[in-house]
């Protein structure tokens, strides 16, 4: 986006208007609009377009096409405050879904060990909630910074869906009581939406995300009839309430990424549309 730089820099001078200035009518630093007009950082789209109309310029003269989806690809998805916020609370409040649930899973694991009466008949699925805190850590770590963008989200989507992905196929090594079916289709539904929503993020394929969304209804209603089964099941009471905490966290916690995902998805299909106007 050399031109955009280039461009607000002249009709910045040409208006007599200090980056300072600038910066204070737009409510960013000073240092923000000296890198949009080095090239090395781009304003959102909302930004913009307040930029254009305090220079008294149209659109058109400030941003190109090119500049407008270069923009689109490498500035934060969710632009507006009021996202951003919900964006960062939703992956938060995730991120502690899982880490109760890892708590009481490795508590009951740990309990359990001394009797030599394991319930998880392995560690795999504590070691996918770790895997999977490290995933949200991530997200949290780029929201935080206001650097989750595109790219960004496409990592994140890789790191969620594959950790479901191995973890579905560590069933087939482990003592669990799935059919073949089963593990199947809980690998396609990690596999294939940690493919194509990538791909998406990334601006390869999918022009229509409309297939994306079906993929992540599928996953999410995939979760309730495991999750209704548990009470068809005779456990102990210990065990029984322990499962309603931990499968009531995780169905809260993945529809919450999930949930999330599928707006990120809406609202970059949204904004690279509105770039090519």
């Amino acid at each position: 986006m050399a031109e955009f730089g280039e461009n607000l820099r002249r009709i910045r001078e040409e208006k007599g208007i200090t980056q300072q200035t600038m910066a204070d009518h737009l409510y960013v630093t000073r240092q923000a609009v000296s890198r949009w007009e080095g090239g090395s950082r781009y304003p959102d789209l909302m930004t913009a377009k307040k930029m254009s109309r305090y220079l008294g310029v149209s659109m058109d003269e400030l941003v190109s096409d090119d500049d407008m989806q270069e923009a689109v690809e490498k500035t934060v998805i969710l632009e507006t405050p009021v996202a951003q916020k919900v964006q960062l609370v939703l992956m938060t409040l995730a991120f502690m879904g899982f880490t109760t649930m890892l708590v009481i899973e490795i508590s009951y694991l740990l309990s359990n060990l001394i009797n030599k009466m394991v319930y998880f008949d392995s560690y795999g699925i504590p070691l996918r909630n770790i895997m999977l805190l490290l995933v949200l850590g991530y997200g949290i770590f780029h929201a935080v910074g206001d650097k989750l963008n595109p790219r960004v989200a496409s990592v994140l989507s890789v790191l969620y869906f594959g950790t479901g992905a191995l973890a579905n196929l560590a069933t087939v090594l482990g003592d669990y009581n799935y059919s073949m079916l089963e593990i199947v289709w809980g690998i396609f539904l990690n596999v294939v939406p940690g493919i194509l929503i990538p791909l998406f993020f990334e601006g390869r394929i999918l022009h229509n995300p409309m297939l994306i969304y079906i993929m992540l209804a599928l996953g999410s209603l995939s979760n309730i009839p495991y999750y209704i089964s548990m009470f068809t099941e005779d456990y102990p009471v210990e065990m029984y309430v322990m499962l309603l905490i931990v499968n009531t966290l995780s169905l809260i916690a993945h529809t919450l990424i999930i949930g999330l995902l599928a707006y990120m998805v809406f609202a970059l299909h949204r904004k690279r549309k509105q770039a090519t106007l």
